[in-house]
């Protein structure tokens, strides 16, 4: 531990006289921190400011040196988090001063995303800027991700009420304040109040737990209003289904919509690539009409390429996956997810669409982890887990562990300590 009698002004600026030179030690940026910590309960407002204000100058002078630091923006995003008084429209207006002499310069577009979500500009604002920056320059992959990041919105996309527990699952990872301001369950046309609870523990998350104290029960309505993020209100009504469970699903797609001239020139550019480029461009132009075929090119390539036969099969994954999850959510009205596609899983993407699941039969796939959180009974036959090491808390019936590599002495262990049947 330092004496906080040497954390002084003193030695604040002997660290920025090093760090001019070298913005990279992150102990010395540390040390500030925790100077300005100090600094802050013994300043007046009027003096801090100012020395934030001198802290952005050292980090603005670092970046000059290095544009690529991470200590150096990571510094300044801690200042205007920690200040009272941040001027993010400057701070939108650096960006786009660094954004000229370095177009490509990810960090300062991941510094921007920072920027844009503290002082919530318009989100066509933004949009435009890509565009700009586009036309100067194609192939810039950072404006193109920033700009896809910016496209992607935050939906409600199932939830299940129970006289047990009610969950909420969303597309991206939202926090508690996100959850109150946009969210509420309404039984019999009375809004619900509770305690946000994560599935996780983290802050953010894409599954969460509403507990309440409200009966619920057969007969009775439920229904969730979400706001978007444009500021309009959706209602998602739930459908009753056993034993008073209802559950309330959202309209999804994982199809990527672009501009009429950009499909045009992918149907183009089809046969001027490779196999696994043409194979994301039949996925880009439409996921459902070509997935067969985009689904055996990837099969092809593993056998082709196996270096990197792991990334083909995640694909894999990941877009049948998405196949079946749009017919479930529009055709099976049941609690059962069970896969209905020949190629093996390597891991559940988009696994809280499935939450509201009770009976989940995921046997024969080559899975090593899992979680869901509403499971009754759970079949993990033939997989490849090797442990059972931070096996998540279910409230389960029953779980099937045959075909596993799983050793003995662990097996014994872990059935000792869940109270549900075990079947290795």
């Amino acid at each position: 531990m330092r004496n906080d009698s040497e954390l002084d002004k003193e030695l604040l600026e002997l660290t920025g006289k090093v760090l001019s030179s070298n913005p990279d030690i992150y102990t010395l940026w540390n040390i500030r921190r925790e100077i300005l910590d100090i600094l802050r309960k013994n300043e007046t407002d009027e003096e801090l400011s100012q020395i934030f204000d001198a802290e952005l100058h050292l980090t603005e002078y670092c970046l000059k040196i290095n544009p690529k630091s991470y200590c150096a923006w990571h510094q300044r995003e801690w200042v205007l988090t920690t200040r009272e008084d941040p001027d993010w429209n400057k701070e939108l207006a650096l960006c786009n001063t660094y954004l000229k002499l370095d177009e490509r310069n990810f960090h300062t577009w991941d510094y921007r995303r920072f920027v844009v979500g503290q002082c919530k500009p318009p989100l066509k604002e933004e949009f435009d800027y890509t565009t700009e920056k586009l036309h100067d320059n194609f192939s810039n992959y950072s404006a193109w991700h920033y700009r896809n990041a910016v496209k992607t919105t935050i939906s409600l996309v199932v939830y299940s009420v129970t006289p047990n527990k009610s969950t909420f699952a969303f597309s991206k990872a939202v926090n508690k304040d996100f959850l109150t301001s946009k969210v509420s369950l309404w039984i019999n046309n009375e809004m619900v109040n509770g305690e946000w609870i994560s599935c996780t523990g983290k802050q953010y998350d894409v599954l969460w737990i509403l507990e309440h104290a409200t009966v619920v029960e057969e007969g009775i309505d439920v229904k969730v209003e979400f706001e978007s993020e444009n500021g309009g209100k959706e209602v998602i009504t739930g459908k009753i289904h056993n034993e008073a469970t209802y559950v309330g699903k959202n309209k999804i797609s994982f199809q990527r919509k672009y501009a009429e001239p950009v499909l045009n020139e992918l149907k183009s550019q089809l046969d001027s690539f490779t196999l696994l480029t043409t194979s994301v461009f039949l996925h880009c132009i439409d996921a459902k009409l070509y997935h067969k075929e985009v689904i055996a090119n990837l099969q092809s390539l593993k056998t082709i390429d196996k270096l990197r036969a792991g990334y083909y099969a995640d694909l894999i994954t990941k877009w049948s996956v998405e196949e079946q999850l749009c017919a479930d959510f529009t055709n099976n009205n049941s609690l059962e997810m069970k896969v209905n596609f020949a190629e093996k899983l390597i891991n559940l993407p988009h696994l809280q669409y499935y939450s509201f699941c009770e009976n989940v039969d995921l046997s024969d796939q080559d899975l090593t982890s899992v979680v869901l959180p509403s499971l009754v009974k759970l079949s993990l036959k033939n997989n490849k887990l090797k442990t059972l090491q931070n096996f998540p808390e279910l409230a389960l019936e029953e779980l099937n562990l045959e075909g596993n590599d799983l050793q003995e002495s662990e097996k014994e262990q872990f059935k000792k300590d869940k109270s549900y049947h075990i079947i290795y």
